[in-house]
């Protein structure tokens, strides 16, 4: 939650008081949902010589969903103001191999199973699809939208041609 903070008052100080607050929302309300998830299905962890001991359910994997969330929507974040693709897909493949290499160190630990992962990893996808939505109806509602990726593959078309 650190980085959620960090990132949060950087946005804000910024000026970007619409995207702290998304980060904030996203993450606080995906933790909130995860505990919901682990509360409905109460699965148990393995028990299959674990390398460290964790408490409490195994399913979502929270840590897995939790990553997916937070890197996902800082992502979207900084493509937003973002103003080269190129940085991007940089970003993008950068939180992509941190989000993997997340789920990955948990199986290998020995505290989830792989559909735990994955299901963090689906659940988290679907919280941050439905939390980009809403970001997006409330810049369209407000008038703040601002199709970056236009000017941005102008830039990209410039380079080909």
């Amino acid at each position: 939650m650190s980085l959620v903070f960090i990132a949060s008052v950087i946005l804000w100080i910024a000026g970007k008081r619409r995207y702290s607050t998304y980060l904030i929302l996203s993450s606080g309300l995906g933790g909130l949902f995860n505990l919901g998830l682990k509360w409905l299905f109460q699965r148990e962890r393995p028990d299959i010589f674990p390398i460290i001991t964790e408490q409490g359910y195994s399913f979502p994997s929270g840590h897995s969903m939790g990553a997916f969330i937070l890197y996902v929507s800082l992502a979207v974040v900084l493509a937003k103001i973002s103003r080269y693709l190129l940085i991007d897909i940089i970003i993008g493949i950068m939180f992509g191999v941190l989000i993997i290499t997340i789920g990955i160190s948990r199986i290998y630990l020995g505290v989830h199973y792989p559909s735990d992962v994955l299901a963090g990893f689906s659940a988290g996808g679907l919280w941050v699809t439905i939390c980009g939505l809403a970001l997006n109806y409330y810049e369209l509602r407000t008038e703040q939208y601002v199709p970056n990726y236009k000017r941005k593959l102008k830039k990209v078309k410039r380079y080909i041609t």
